[in-house]
């Protein structure tokens, strides 16, 4: 009975042991793509291209206000959960899910900025913390203005994620160069520009993180050694359950 148990234990740590082991190669794939693409000025013809650019968040029309003073968002994603601990057992019951997603510009200082066109979805931009900011009155009031209702207004917990005008920002994805506001050639001369455009979309978002390009190598490379040592300590831990458990039934 015991050596059945232990070969079961030892399957489902091989099993979550193979699984954060694929995360890590992941992570570190990626982190050698960002490494290889080549970093593409907005002022270059982009021909449909996988590109990168990287500058500081100028806004495009829209921004959204944030949860931080005097701060306004290009992405604001605000998830607020109402918790009970009553118990041994916490709950959380998710009451508000809410992202909006403007278009935006990224200042590379060579003169022109490149547009981005970000896809509405959840888990699309990389920060390097998702913070408890802002007061509990902001969050009632952003509550009260969505319309929700039915919660202890005690117990709630919150995490915005943005991406703030000002903020350093690195854009991975499919760029092209479209056609732009007219410039000044020479003395009362107006020639057509080129502007350098990232879209993304569901099927292929683009990867925008909050941060200069080594911040979020640094990042990719840190959850991929963390993954990595975890996959190995659940690795070893399973075997050494399993090995205990065939010796204590002999």
């Amino acid at each position: 009975m015991e050596t059945a148990k232990g070969g079961l234990f030892l399957v489902m740590t091989t099993l979550a042991s193979g699984v954060l082991f694929y995360l890590a190669m992941r992570k570190r794939r990626h982190a050698r793509v960002v490494e290889r693409t080549p970093t593409t000025s907005a002022t270059r013809p982009v021909t449909g291209n996988e590109v990168e650019v990287k500058g500081e968040v100028v806004a495009a029309e829209k921004t959204f206000e944030s949860l931080v003073p005097r701060r306004r968002a290009v992405w604001c994603h605000l998830l607020v959960e109402e918790v009970d601990d009553a118990g041994h057992d916490e709950t959380r019951r998710t009451i508000l899910d809410d992202i909006h997603t403007a278009e935006f510009m990224v200042d590379d200082r060579s003169g022109k900025m490149a547009r981005v066109v970000p896809a509405r979805t959840r888990g699309g931009l990389t920060t390097k913390e998702s913070a408890r900011v802002g007061s509990r009155e902001q969050v009632l009031a952003r509550l009260k203005k969505a319309g929700v209702t039915g919660f202890d207004p005690k117990k709630l917990s919150w995490r915005e994620t943005a991406l703030y005008v000002g903020d350093s920002v690195y854009v991975l994805g499919r760029g092209e160069s479209v056609e732009g506001p007219p410039e000044a050639d020479g003395y009362r001369t107006m020639q057509p520009s080129q502007q350098l455009v990232m879209r993304g979309s569901l099927d292929a978002p683009l990867v925008i993180a909050a941060m200069t390009e080594d911040d979020y190598l640094d990042q990719l490379r840190s959850k991929a050694a963390s993954y990595l040592v975890w996959a190995f300590v659940v690795a070893a831990v399973g075997s050494i359950v399993s090995l205990l458990a065939a010796l204590s039934s002999d």
